[in-house]
Order: structure tokens, then C-alpha cells, then sequence
């Protein structure tokens, strides 16, 4: 049997980076894009020789035509999709086509990607449990941040007057808003393709990771004194990714299914996100789009 193929977006740092060398150390094959060049050929050395790295900025459409392109040219199938990046800055930052940057990246360019690797996706699967059932994995590093923003936004709903937070830009907000979007389409996603694809969505725990690189040492230091380690979070991604889900279409904290916001939970409000987000991106699963 070939190898299970996943890709990991986010590869290059972090949780994505622990992510994509556990699996590629368990014998998945891996298909890593992320945005530094420097940290992509450092990354390349440590994966398998099979594995594969891209270099790709996902705030863009032109990133996400693509990644989706690279994917395609080096695989006919996918058996897992993790979306890992992450971005946050303390002041309102823009990509090329007008979109904020953490609205961008947490939730556009999973939602993009997503969608144009779908017959891919279509082709592969997991092995799930006893029963064997065979779904491809979808799995969106989240955050219990959109329950709450580090400046004390309890349960943030998203501003559909303002999608690109260009009023009042308050940066933690702004994140958690941003991860609520993903929340709102993870569970849409599994809504509309649920059974097509296992979809999840993971807070992976409070990691040490440089996504607080723009923020002041003090600040990024006091929220990280309990972070765990970017391996120790990679283990439950991975689980995950691989292994028996204990729910479809869930978010969990960690290894187990937990209860997410009430505003993630809104079916109205993830249906209006996904209408304007195909406004922005696209409409969803259209073969080779751009």
C-alpha cells in the first residue's frame, strides 16, 4: 500500500512544524507549505525524502491557486488536510487584496484551500476505528480564544458589517474573531460534507510558539508561562489527523470533544459566514478554479 498522504499548512514553525515531522516520522507522507523560504528548506532536511515543502504565502488568492497547483502536481490523492498556520499582530494589517490578516489566514485561506483540494480529498481516507469506515481528514487548529479574547472579549460574535475589523481594531478581538470564523465554517463544512469528510476543529492547548513575535516580550512571556511545547500539542493534532475520532464535525480541547461558544454554534450565522466568504473566495468545491 502507498503511503497516506497529508498536507499541512503552517509547516514551517510551530505546531504545524511538530505536526508535519510527527507524521512524516509515522510514516505519512507529507506535503508541507509554509511562508518563510528559510524555514522551508530547514524544514526539508528534517522530513523524509518522499516528504515535499512549499514556500507559499496563504493570505493570497494568488497563494492559495497556488498551493492548491503545487498539491495537485505532486499527488492524486489526499488522505489529510491540516490547516495550522497562524498570524497575530498588534496593529491592523492588510493582504494585497484588502482581507485582514488573521481573518485571512485563520479563516479565508483554510476555507479556499479547503475547497480546492476537495477532489483530492475525495480520493483518500482514514481508517476509522473498528468499523472501518474510510473519510479523508479535515483538521483546523482552532483556539479556546474564541470563547474568550486575551483583553477579555467574553464569547465575541462576529461584526458581519465588518468582516475586516476596520473599525476599532483591537488585536486579540480581532483573533478571536478570526478563530470563531473557522469554528463556524468547520462545523458548515461537516454540515454540508459530512458525509464525505471527517471534519474537527482542535484547541491544541496554550503553546509556545513566536505567533506573539509583534507583541511586547512581557506580554507574549506572561502568556506563555504555563504553554506546553509545540510536540506536546502535535501529539493530539496527530491523533486526530490519524487516529479513532470520538465525533464528526466536533471541536475538542485537546484529545477530547468539548463544548464550543454559543455564537460557534449559531447555524444561521455559519450559514450567512459561508455565503460571504464565497463572495470573497469563490463558491466552494468548483474544480481548478483560481
Amino acid at each position: 500500500m502507498s503511503r497516506q498522504v497529508a498536507v499541512v499548512v503552517g509547516a514551517t514553525s510551530g505546531i504545524g512544524k511538530a505536526t508535519a515531522l510527527r507524521l512524516s516520522r509515522n510514516g505519512t507522507r507529507i506535503l508541507a507549505i509554509g511562508r518563510s523560504p528559510e524555514r522551508s528548506i530547514r524544514l526539508m532536511k528534517k522530513l523524509a525524502l518522499d516528504d515535499d515543502v512549499a514556500a507559499i504565502d496563504m493570505s493570497t488568492r494568488q497563494g492559495w491557486a497556488g498551493a492548491a497547483e503545487w498539491v495537485r502536481a505532486r499527488t492524486d490523492h489526499i488522505d489529510v488536510l491540516i490547516n495550522a498556520a497562524g498570524v497575530m499582530h498588534p496593529t491592523r494589517q492588510t493582504t494585497p487584496e484588502g482581507f485582514e490578516i488573521n481573518f485571512t489566514v485563520h479563516h479565508l485561506a483554510p476555507f479556499a484551500l479547503t475547497s480546492r483540494l476537495l477532489p483530492l480529498l475525495r480520493l483518500g481516507g482514514v481508517v476509522d476505528g473498528p468499523a472501518g469506515r474510510t473519510l479523508p481528514r479535515v483538521v483546523n487548529v482552532n483556539s479556546a480564544g474564541h470563547h474568550m479574547s486575551m483583553a477579555g472579549h467574553a464569547n465575541p460574535v462576529l461584526d458581519f458589517e465588518d468582516l475586516q475589523s476596520g473599525r476599532d481594531y483591537n488585536p486579540f478581538l480581532a483573533y478571536s474573531r478570526s478563530k470563531l470564523a473557522n469554528l463556524l465554517f468547520t462545523f458548515e463544512l461537516a454540515r454540508r460534507y459530512g458525509d464525505e469528510l471527517a471534519v474537527v476543529a482542535v484547541h491544541p492547548g496554550v503553546v509556545r510558539t513566536d505567533i506573539g513575535r509583534n507583541f511586547p516580550r512581557l506580554q507574549v512571556a506572561v502568556a506563555q508561562v504555563l504553554a506546553i511545547s509545540p510536540e506536546t500539542a502535535a501529539r493530539d493534532v496527530v491523533g486526530l489527523a490519524t487516529g479513532t475520532l470520538a465525533a464528526n464535525g466536533r471541536y475538542y480541547d485537546r484529545a477530547r470533544p468539548a463544548l464550543s461558544s454559543p455564537p460557534s454554534r449559531d447555524p444561521v450565522a455559519a450559514s450567512r459566514l459561508w455565503a460571504a466568504t464565497e463572495e470573497m473566495c469563490g463558491e466552494f468545491a468548483i474544480p481548478n478554479q483560481a
